[in-house]
């Protein structure tokens, strides 16, 4: 009898322990399922909003002490016709990639936009173009309305939609989308620019734009350069953490530069730059701030 009370209360001991515990991302392993100070976004997207969220932003975000749900539903060179068609048809073939508030990762295949939108409740939904057509106004019709308009009567949710702006490319991009904007990425980037304005108030459901590809050309207006891409679209880690810091000022509204967050891959001072660029993305979105 003796031994068998010493092993229940040894049990009840490590069960009270490991209620205190940290997870190894520093969360209390017992995380309310909204904490406060907690968002859930969604992006319906591509490599473009794999690059924006997937590496850095929850770092970022743990960092500040908030917590943040990622969701990607990632299909290669996916535009919103595409995404369109496939929330229409029921369509399974999605990478969907979620990290959730303790930051942890997890990616599923074959998987339905539909279920997706529906299995939580997201915060924000966000929308994108696919990037050779995202200065082009016309490519988003009626795609953008169609989309929102299906997603809120499958959800019968409030949430808020948001554009995730895209970039222009390198400069000395061979991507064959670069000719819509006569390969000059300036032309490039304020097509982009005014583009997204044009479709942000063309629609009141959308609620803002998160001005990523702004946060990139100020980057390329330091002394970084145009080193931001590896591909000359695709963003390397420079391009990534600059998009980050943008994403989470603007869902946030805590300005990138109070992060604490540094990325072992980047040198400080070009860490500081990058969250110069993108707080002064988020103020000035419409145009490249010299910084």
């Amino acid at each position: 009898m003796l031994k068998l009370n010493f092993i229940f209360i040894l049990f009840y001991f490590l069960s009270c322990t490991s209620q205190n515990e940290l997870y190894e991302d520093n969360y209390p392993i017992e995380i309310p399922a909204k904490p406060i100070d907690s968002i859930k976004i969604l992006l319906i997207g591509n490599s473009f909003s794999e690059d924006a969220v997937e590496k850095y932003l929850h770092q970022i975000t743990k960092s500040s002490n908030k917590y943040i749900y990622i969701g990607n539903l990632y299909i290669s060179g996916g535009t919103l016709e595409n995404h369109w068609n496939n929330l229409s048809t029921n369509r399974s073939i999605y990478r969907f990639f979620t990290s959730d508030f303790k930051g942890i990762k997890k990616v599923q295949f074959n998987y339905n936009l539909e279920t997706a939108i529906t299995e939580q409740h997201w915060d924000y939904i966000s929308l994108q173009q696919v990037s050779y057509n995202s200065g082009i106004q016309s490519s988003f019709d009626p795609y953008l309305n169609l989309l929102i308009d299906e997603i809120t009567l499958k959800t019968k949710l409030n949430q808020r939609f948001v554009l995730h702006q895209t970039w222009a490319y390198s400069n000395d991009s061979d991507h064959s989308g670069f000719q819509n904007y006569q390969n000059n990425q300036l032309l490039m980037y304020s097509s982009i620019v005014n583009t997204y304005n044009y479709w942000l108030n063309k629609n009141n459901k959308i609620s803002f734009i998160i001005p990523a590809g702004t946060a990139i050309q100020n980057a390329r207006n330091t002394v970084i350069g145009d080193n931001l891409t590896r591909d000359g679209y695709h963003l390397n880690d420079k391009g990534k953490l600059v998009v980050s810091y943008t994403w989470f000022q603007k869902l946030f509204k805590v300005s990138a530069l109070e992060s604490s967050f540094l990325s072992d891959d980047i040198s400080s001072n070009e860490n500081y730059i990058l969250k110069k660029c993108a707080n002064s993305a988020i103020n000035n979105p419409d145009f490249v701030s010299v910084l």
